[in-house]
């Protein structure tokens, strides 16, 4: 469902999670999730989302943690842009997934 290899998931793990962990999980054949707030910007969230994509052409895998409870005011803006980068799964937490879903 995920058009990976193997049934792994990086998982996302905030200030650990980076485009290098990405890639390498991407490139290996499992899936990586990269937590929204690693980013404090939504500029730095989509340049991040699109050197993955970059480096790892044609693979699939690439994911998104939000935190969906108020104390995230940037959550609009970070599914906006996970949206727009065609990001191929999302993880929520801390909050109701109901505008994710």
């Amino acid at each position: 469902m995920l058009g990976i290899d193997y049934p792994i998931i990086i998982a996302p793990m905030f200030l650990v999670s980076n485009v290098e962990m990405l890639v390498a999980g991407i490139n290996s054949g499992v899936a990586a999730a990269v937590p929204a707030l690693n980013y404090r910007t939504i500029p730095e969230l989509e340049s991040a989302l699109k050197e993955v994509r970059k480096r790892t052409p044609g693979k699939k895998g690439l994911g998104v943690n939000l935190i969906t409870n108020k104390s995230n005011a940037q959550m609009p803006a970070q599914l906006e842009t996970i949206i727009k980068c065609k990001v191929d799964f999302c993880i929520t937490s801390l909050g109701s997934p109901k505008l994710v879903i």
